[in-house]
């Protein structure tokens, strides 16, 4: 299997070119694994709220248990949509920002350099 480069802009190293390339291949992998959660989420939902309204009709309308599913589970799929399509990367102007600030602090040891 050939795997073709598209164009890069003029000036850029393949270095640069390659980060975005492997950039742009983690963005896509989050958004086609965003549709399938949201296809889950979907699915999972219409037969929950399927099942309550046969057993309902049955019990009289007892309260809507599929609600408490729906809406914690349907905050993941915003939390998951944000990430895909939303959240913009760590621009370099902020790194440079951050580590201005950071020097401006009290003390160098005093910083966290956990990776999280």
């Amino acid at each position: 299997m050939t795997v073709v480069h598209g164009p890069s802009r003029v000036g850029e190293t393949k270095a640069q070119s390659d980060v975005f390339r492997v950039a742009a291949i983690k963005r896509l992998k989050k958004k086609r694994a965003f549709w399938g959660h949201l296809f889950a989420y979907l699915v999972v939902n219409a037969a929950l709220w399927t099942i309550w309204a046969i057993d309902g009709a049955t019990d009289g309308f007892v309260w809507p248990w599929p609600a408490i599913v729906s809406f914690f589970w349907g905050l993941f799929v915003l939390g998951d949509a944000y990430e895909s399509f939303w959240k913009t990367p760590i621009s370099e102007e902020e790194i440079e920002r951050e580590v201005a600030r950071l020097r401006g602090s009290a003390s160098f040891a005093a910083l966290d350099t956990d990776d999280d």
